[in-house]
């Protein structure tokens, strides 16, 4: 059974959502704050955690071991404003987060369909709280089922409709039960993830059905004649009609129940109050007849100030006369004020503007008082006026709100438009920090809209949004704990309302200039003195850190959903390294310090660091992802293209002089930081230009890589640094590894020609990609002993460590596939040697045998007396034998052996020499050559010639193998006849070698030893291979890269030839090829 827990499943709709799960099957888990809250039907039926919403560790404790979530939060009739359903959507987030769970559903209103304006003027509040709501579901990366229903009615089950982002119909309800059963069904649905549902009543579920818009319009709810109603409609339709009375009863019901809870409390405190007025009334009352008595006493005395007459009457005239003058010059006021209000507004004056509201309603709350006066009668112009005044109450409260939203604010702006807010509101002042957290959490979140067009590029969205989350700590500081303006520790929002409530504030009349002073000496004094009064304007520190830390766990649902999508925008590291350094510029408030220890913050806070630089790094390792990505596709592109090309001839390419070959100067040849330009040198390598264009196309994609994250490590901390230095060489590894993952799975015809090229590629990305080892050794690579230490490649990435075992790595994977090319390009060469015959007779002894030497030997006889003998022994290798070897270095010379790695040439050789051996392996069991020692010694020079030329000493296996062949050849022969011929066959080996080894020398792979057993004679050049020339001028042939020493000839500089050299402009010799 699967577990789901449910947040609000005390309430009406959430007891119908937990009994459906429950009848599902399910195991459910309850969050409440009093379980007596807790139905009786399935108490015992449910685990009940005690905790609250808005408490992230009871939110914590509910979400453990669970696998869905049911957020069904109400406010029981409460349409006070109020963030406790916000904060606790924004715990349960969290929670599930750490918890690693994917899916919920939240109920909020179908009121979020409608424009902000439209909604009822009750519902405001509550719509805001779930407007907060929404947007953090739809920032936080889940699963989410965001369930918008209309009026909730306590109605039977009936079929409902469901849309996506709008409401599916015209009904204005949903049954409780039907809401309760999807909200647990939409769980099982994937249909409805990351979706805002519509759900209501389907009021098109029976055709022909009148639906309640045209019941409307034929029935008048309000004046139903049921004889008249019986008579006109069928059966189904008094039905209809009848449910539509109930549900029209409910929904009235519903209104009048919201209305009475919102202001019971209000009509309690005010039946209270006036029971208050009532008596002190009556003690008034009371004494005002006891002065009327006295003074009628003290007339009747006839004492001085109590006496009837004239001088009375006029002073009762006077007063009467000052009240009518002083109710007009109110009026005036009352029509005066719109003009003066509007002139404030227009100048963004929300605090004087508000203060003359305020004043506007204190003169109209008298005048209206005074309603029975006949004065009052005669001037109706002022119960209508304050009809016009009213009206500002929403136009200066929407400007506050407007101005408090603003990406750019003042201390002085902020502290008056919040004043302003809590005159108009007569709230408690800490309603006040609530509302202030919503506008700037609004600000925040429009500099990230992508929507939003002030700022073109993302780089001023992420710095416009930080300077945003700066500033508004900033103003939390100024405006409710220190503005700095004083000593006396005082915010701007208090000091702005210090200066119009205190007592030594002016009032507010002061506010209006009159063209004649003298009229506005007949405004009442209960005018003329009003000032505006609050009952309290302290704010505790306690509630402004509550709120700065409200505010940032907005911004931290924000980082997870528009921030993360905002930054993930930026193209290239550049730009981010661009951001970062922008943002490590921005100026902080000169007493930081003090600002986030007050605020509760802790020592050091970074908001960049905080929010910022994680997700700057999580871009920048996707972009070195992709650039790795993109550059292996492109690489792979470009080889598979020069792949398909008619390939290059190799051995011209080569062998040809061009004036490019060698360098002009000293100092073109000792600049070695870009080792393509040396041209000799690609030619040594058999690197074509298209190759090498190839390789410095890697190269050029791999330095700007590197370049861009030299420049961003640069400004980066050490655990930063190393972070991101770590995770770039681990790219380049890995990129590598698939760079050459995509070549061996690049499809093309095998040839001989194309894997050369695929061999010699992978060998030039190591060696002429600079760039790529000084990802992983940042220190600029030099080809020579005498480079200068002092230059620096440009794409050097400067940091304090090497990584050469990673390089290592690296360059080790590329030579071991570059061998294994070569291995694949071996295979296909040896389809391409000659066959040996097998058949052996004497045909083969006339015309596969050279011709022998003949040797003459003088003896002595018995009488001392000279004779002479003549002998005839092998003189060379028989043709067979050469034809093969001749064909096979032919082959080779095509490819440049001098360029093919020594690895690759003793395989080769290892090759030719198995296939000989095999062939002779034959002849060895041949009868012929069993009887026929003619065929015997000559095959015996053939192995002696093969092992010596072709074998080294230290392959043991292949010496084994030719020395079994050669004594099993030998055993044919007449041991006398071999003690004769040996010293003469022995001689001919040497010299068939000495002869054929510049021809073959592209089959010789151990030259030293060569030379060491044929003697001073052997050797590519006059000199010999036992002692090499430094600086030889003449190059063999034939040759590999095994046996020689210099491939091309290279100017050779020393600190003695330099001087030289650069007085000559040029080279001081040249290469010879003969």
């Amino acid at each position: 059974m699967q577990k789901i827990v449910f947040f609000g499943g005390t309430g009406m709709t959430g007891q119908c959502a937990v009994r459906y799960a429950l009848q599902k099957g399910l195991t459910v888990r309850l969050l409440v704050r009093n379980e007596a809250t807790v139905p009786e039907d399935f108490k015992e039926k449910v685990e009940l955690v005690k905790g609250d919403v808005t408490n992230v560790d009871d939110v914590k404790k509910a979400v453990a071991g669970q696998e869905l979530v049911c957020v069904v939060l109400g406010t029981r009739n409460d349409l006070k404003p109020s963030t406790a359903m916000s904060d606790g959507m924004s715990n349960i987030i969290t929670a599930m987060k750490e918890a690693s769970l994917k899916k919920f559903s939240v109920c909020l209103s179908s009121f979020l369909f409608m424009d902000a304006d439209k909604v009822p003027a009750i519902f405001v509040n509550i719509n805001g709280e779930h407007r907060r709501m929404l947007e953090t579901v739809k920032g936080c990366g889940l699963e989410y089922r965001a369930v918008l229903p209309p009026h909730i009615a306590d109605e039977p089950q009936a079929k409902f409709a469901t849309a996506y982002d709008k409401s599916p119909g015209h009904s204005r309800s949903i049954s409780k039960l039907d809401l309760g059963q999807f909200l647990v069904d939409c769980l099982y649905d994937e249909a409805h993830s990351a979706k805002v549902i519509g759900i209501c009543v389907n009021t098109s579920d029976y055709p022909g059905r009148k639906t309640p818009k045209t019941m409307a319009k034929s029935v008048d709810l309000l004046n139903i004649d049921v004889d008249q109603l019986f008579k006109q409609h069928n059966v189904s339709e008094i039905d209809s009609v009848h449910k539509r009375v109930l549900n029209e009863i409910e929904l009235k019901r519903e209104e009048l129940r919201t209305m009475v809870g919102e202001r019971y409390r209000d009509l309690l405190k005010a039946a209270d109050t006036i029971g208050d007025m009532k008596q002190t009334a009556g003690s008034i009352i009371g004494n005002v007849d006891r002065i009327t008595a006295r003074c009628q006493q003290l007339n009747d005395h006839n004492l001085i100030g109590f006496r009837t007459g004239t001088d009375y009457q006029r002073m009762q005239k006077k007063h009467r006369d000052h009240n009518f003058h002083g109710v007009i010059v109110q009026i005036k006021l009352l029509t005066s004020l719109p003009e003066m209000i509007w002139s404030r507004i227009d100048r963004e004056d929300y605090f004087v503007a508000t203060q003359l509201f305020i004043f506007a309603r204190h003169i109209s709350t008298g005048l209206s008082l005074d309603t029975e006066r006949e004065t009052m009668r005669k001037f109706p112009v002022a119960a209508k006026q304050w009809q016009v005044l009213s009206q500002f109450f929403f136009t200066i409260e929407a400007a506050c709100r407007e101005s408090l939203g603003r990406e750019e604010l003042s201390v002085e702006v902020a502290s008056k438009s919040l004043a302003s807010w809590l005159l108009l509101e007569s709230c408690p002042v800490e309603q006040t920090l609530s509302m202030f957290t919503e506008r700037r959490s609004k600000a925040f979140l429009e500099v990230l809209d992508e929507n939003e067009t002030i700022y073109e590029k993302v780089k001023d969205k992420l710095l416009a949004s930080l300077k945003v989350l700066i500033g508004t700590v900033r103003l939390f500081y100024e405006c409710f704990i220190d503005d700095g303006t004083a000593d006396d520790g005082v915010g701007g929002f208090q000091r702005e309302l210090q200066h119009i409530t205190g007592d030594r504030a002016a009032p507010t009349i002061g506010l209006i200039r009159s063209e004649d002073p003298m009229i506005m000496q007949m405004v009442p004094e209960m005018i003329a003195k009003f000032r505006p009064r609050l009952e309290r304007i302290d704010l505790a520190e306690e509630n402004v850190r509550t709120a700065v830390s409200a505010f940032l766990r907005t911004i931290e649902t924000t980082v997870v959903g528009r921030l993360k999508r905002l930054v993930s925008l930026v193209p290239s590291i550049k730009t981010l390294h661009d951001i970062k350094m922008q943002a490590i510029a921005l100026e902080k408030p000169s007493n930081w310090a003090t600002v986030i220890s007050k605020l509760g913050l802790p020592e050091g806070t970074d908001f960049y660091a905080t929010f910022y630089q994680r997700l700057i790094n999580d871009r920048m390792q996707s972009i070195i992802k992709s650039a790795w990505t993109e550059t292996v596709q492109k690489t792979r592109s470009d080889l598979l293209e020069l792949l398909h090309a008619n390939p290059v001839d190799l051995k011209a390419f080569v062998w040809k002089e061009s004036l490019d070959d060698v360098p002009m100067n000293l100092e073109t040849a000792l600049d070695r930081s870009n080792p393509s330009t040396r041209k000799l040198l690609m030619k040594a390598r058999g690197y074509t230009p298209a190759l090498v264009a190839l390789t410095d196309s890697l190269n050029g994609r791999l330095q700007s890589l590197t370049r861009d994250v030299r420049s961003f490590v640069s400004s980066s901390g050490r655990p930063e640094m190393e972070e991101m230095l770590s995770y770039f060489r681990q790219c380049c590894v890995e990129g590598v590894a698939e760079l050459i993952t995509a070549i061996k799975s690049a499809e093309f015809d095998p040839t001989v020609e194309r894997y050369a090229l695929l061999a010699r590629f992978l060998t030039a990305v190591r060696e002429l990609c600079p760039a790529l080892r000084e990802c992983f050794i940042p220190t600029t690579i030099g080809l020579a002993d005498s480079w200068h230490a002092g230059r620096k490649s440009s794409s050097t990435v400067t940091v304090p460590e090497e990584d050469p075992e990673r390089w290592a790595k690296v360059a080790g994977l590329l030579e071991d596939e570059s061998l294994q090319c070569w291995t694949l390009w071996v295979e296909r060469f040896q389809q391409r040697w000659s066959v040996l015959s097998d058949a052996v007779g004497y045909d083969a002894l006339l015309n596969d045998f050279p011709a022998w030497e003949t040797v003459t030997i003088e003896e002595n006889d018995e009488n001392n007396q000279p004779i002479q003998s003549t002998i005839r022994v092998p003189s060379q290798p028989s043709f067979p034998v050469q034809k093969c070897l001749h064909h096979a270095y032919e082959l080779l010379n095509e490819a440049i052996p001098q360029t093919i790695p020594r690895p690759t040439m003793l395989d080769i050789v290892e090759r030719l020499a198995t296939m000989l051996l095999k062939h002779y392996d034959m002849l060895v069991g041949n009868e012929f050559v069993k009887h026929n020692q003619t065929a015997a010694l000559q095959f015996y020079l053939d192995m002696r010639f093969l092992q010596l030329m072709l074998i080294g000493r230290e392959q043991k296996k292949l010496n084994e193998r030719f020395n079994e062949l050669v004594g099993r050849f030998k055993s044919y022969i007449d041991p006398f006849d071999f003690d004769v011929f040996y010293t003469h066959l022995n001689a001919n080996v040497k010299r068939s070698v000495l002869k054929l080894q510049h021809f073959l020398g592209a089959l010789i792979c151990h030259s030293e030893q060569l030379g060491t057993i044929v003697g001073s004679g052997a050797g590519p050049d006059s000199t010999g291979l036992a002692t090499l020339d430094k600086n030889p001028n003449i190059l063999a042939l034939s040759s590999n890269s095994l046996n020689m020493v210099w491939f091309p000839l290279l100017p050779v500089v020393s600190k003695d030839t330099t001087s030289s050299a650069v007085g000559s402009g040029g080279l001081g010799s040249e290469s010879l090829k003969v």
